[in-house]
């Protein structure tokens, strides 16, 4: 009869190594989905600065201990990208495109009211929060006002006359 000192070490190193695994999977899983979603086909290719962003990106999203975190839940299920303090300003801007995008309408509708708009609100301090330190107020702006611009163009463009 097998000692219950040895049944335990035989379970237990089996358990540790399919933990290993799916971490492993849920890193690959994550890279293939940051690679397709930015459109990088090798990181090397990148600049340092931003192979750095990238890392710092994966690093949020996942980990060595516990494989996916909610971020990286989010990132995969719901396309929604994640900030750190070592995001680009091409990181950042879309960030902003992709919260401001959709409801872009509800925002122009507010500064036609001339109301705060909370989305644009949130949307920054969502930004603050996740890089750690506060996004140039003048580089905001200018890029919702990129987004609204193109928008009401796109309007008036699909406008038959």
């Amino acid at each position: 009869m097998k000692s219950f000192d040895s049944v335990y070490g035989k379970k237990r190193n089996i358990a540790i190594n399919e933990h290993k695994t799916a971490v492993d999977r849920d890193h690959s899983t994550i890279v293939a989905a940051v690679k397709k979603e930015f459109g990088i086909n090798d990181f090397r290719t990148l600049t340092e600065a931003e192979r750095e962003s990238y890392r710092s990106m994966i690093n949020e999203m996942w980990n060595r201990e516990e494989g996916l975190t909610e971020k990286g839940v989010a990132f995969l299920n719901e396309s929604k990208d994640t900030l750190t303090d070592k995001s680009t300003d091409e990181q950042i801007a879309r960030f902003i495109k992709k919260s401001i995008n959709p409801v872009v309408d509800r925002v122009l509708q507010d500064i036609v009211l001339k109301k705060e708009s909370k989305i644009v609100k949130d949307t920054k301090a969502a930004i603050d929060s996740q890089i750690g330190r506060k996004y140039s107020n003048k580089a905001y702006r200018e890029e919702v006002g990129k987004l609204l611009i193109a928008f009401v163009g796109k309007a008036i463009n699909s406008i038959k006359l």
